[in-house]
This record gives C-alpha cells, structure tokens and sequence, in this order.
C-alpha cells in the first residue's frame, strides 16, 4: 500500500516537472516548444479536465482559478499514478510466484 502511494506521489512530481518543462516560462526547453508544438499540444489535451473542472468550479468559462487547476491537475495524476501502481501489483502477484 506505501508503495502505490509513493509511485502516485513521484508521478504527481513529473507530471509537474514535466509541465514546467513543456510550458515554463523559465524552462531550458522553452525554444524548442516554440517552434514544435506537437508536444505542447498533447500536453495540453491530456490536461483538459483539469481545465474544465476549474472553470466550472469558477463560473467564469474563459479563465478558471490556478488552485482549483493544479488541486484537480494533482488529483488526476494521483489517481493515474495510483492505477498504474495498483495494475503493477496484481501482475506482479500473477506472474511472480515465490519458491
């Protein structure tokens, strides 16, 4: 179980990490993304819940609240990182039989 939680926090962590890299202001990638936006754009869709979910909490459809974003941006890639952890388990415990 500590496990499950420590993958899903590293996967929080270069989900944020990964973020910065795509779209920081400050990040050393940042020319590369100007010009190829393929990457950005993938980003941008994979993160599309968050997006809804806070302009929904915020009533204002153009611009949602940055706490509401990154609290549901968190909870979506624990709850991604949790699965794959959990998915991991059950095979590990299927395919590796102990002697």
């Amino acid at each position: 179980m500590k496990a499950r939680l420590y993958f899903a926090a590293a996967v929080v962590a270069l989900a944020y990490a990964a973020g910065w890299l795509i779209g920081g202001e400050a990040s050393p990638l940042r020319e590369y993304f100007l010009w190829n936006v393929s990457v950005k754009n993938w980003w941008m869709a994979t993160n599309v819940v968050p997006i809804i979910i806070a302009a929904v909490v915020e009533g204002n459809p153009h611009s949602g609240n940055e706490a509401i974003f990154l609290l549901a941006f968190t909870a979506q890639w624990f709850a991604f990182g949790y699965a794959v952890a959990s998915l991991a388990s059950k095979l590990r415990s299927w395919f590796w039989k102990p002697l």
